[in-house]
């Protein structure tokens, strides 16, 4: 979860308002158990909130804000409801009473912003209701859960089974419900800013979450199912596909209505991986096994690729991690990027 950029130090009245800010952690890391107990870490690993998701089931998914205006949790469950809640972060502030034993106070004293644990407060926000099948009354299966922001509007979105996707606008209020071209079984979906990117086993497509409608894309080079598809963090407008039969390809979409296939990355194999792309480099995970490799392609490097606007993409580092149990990912604008690997055995391991 990426949090307000503390401001740097300056100079003046205002500089140790704006020093003591430094202390405010910039991202948390978000841990959901079966029970639906939440917690939240900084990226030290300091413990710093716990609450309930206060769903009927267990969570299947959770998004997060891309942006750091305002700070957000979606989730879902089974139970046919997606929960809203509200993360704010301030400074922990000392009672009346603990500022004046502090100043009578003749001991050596040290700055109370020093290495202080941030006060969090998590607040349920709001419910919203998927709605049901005309046909048999239930709700079809979610597949992916997105916080997205477009033409500066947010929207919790949802995508389904039934090639379905959900809008909800900021306040709560219904949008509407709409299917992708094909009603195909929408596999999940990628946000940036500005823009929802979702992919089904055949394709891949851009959302129009105002218009209530989703524009597909087409690409010949796409001969096996797709497992994940993400846009290129150091250039938006390549969006990269992994297949199930281990392919990695990636495609220049600058007009949208046109699929230029650009190249191939390099061979890792036939094992299906899912791509996390973040600045500089994109992370294959493989999928279907609990020892998995990771794979960190870098994308910055120099030189040409397949065409000449392509870069010259290499395999920078593979590992094996066992007992991964998921990867997740924070993309920074600015600063570096987070990633969070969760083991099985409960560890979570984070790293800049």
């Amino acid at each position: 979860l990426p949090l307000k950029n503390p401001r740097p130090p300056t100079t003046g009245r205002s500089s140790s308002v704006q020093s003591n800010t430094a202390t405010l952690p910039t991202s948390l890391v978000l841990s959901v158990d079966p029970t639906n107990q939440a917690t939240l870490y900084t990226t030290t690993g300091v413990r710093v909130k716990e609450f309930n998701m206060l769903h009927e089931t267990p969570v299947t998914h959770v998004a997060t804000t891309i942006s750091h205006d305002e700070h957000m949790l979606l989730t879902h469950a089974d139970d046919g409801a997606l929960r809203v809640f509200s993360v704010r972060v301030r400074l922990a502030r000392l009672s009346r009473e603990e500022k004046t034993a502090r100043r009578a106070s003749l001991e050596e004293k040290v700055s109370q912003y020093l290495g202080v644990t941030p006060n969090i407060s998590v607040t349920f926000d709001k419910q919203l209701k998927l709605p049901r099948r005309e046909d048999d009354d239930t709700h079809p299966k979610v597949t992916d859960v997105s916080i997205a922001s477009q033409k500066g509007v947010k929207y919790f979105v949802a995508a389904d089974e039934d090639g379905g996707i959900t809008a909800f606008a900021r306040n709560g209020t219904y949008k509407g419900r709409f299917t992708v071209p094909g009603k195909d079984p929408v596999r999940g979906l990628f946000t940036s800013v500005g823009t929802l990117l979702y992919y089904t086993a055949r394709n891949f497509g851009y959302v129009n979450i105002e218009g209530l409608s989703a524009q597909r894309v087409k690409c010949h080079e796409i001969t096996s199912p797709i497992v994940s598809a993400g846009l290129d963090m150091s250039a938006t407008h390549r969006v990269q596909v992994s297949l199930e039969d281990g392919q990695v390809l990636a495609f220049n979409m600058r007009d949208r209505s046109d699929c230029r296939y650009e190249q191939r990355y390099p061979s890792i194999g036939s094992s299906p991986v899912r791509l996390e792309p973040f600045r500089g480099y994109t992370l294959g995970i493989q999928v279907g096994t609990p020892d998995p490799w990771v794979f960190a392609f870098n994308i910055s490097s120099k030189g040409r690729g397949t065409t000449a606007s392509a870069p010259q993409v290499t395999l920078a580092f593979e590992r094996r991690v066992s007992g991964l149990h998921h990867l997740a990912v924070l993309r920074r604008s600015t600063g570096n990027d987070v990633l969070a690997f969760h083991r099985n055995t409960g560890l979570i391991e984070i790293s800049e």
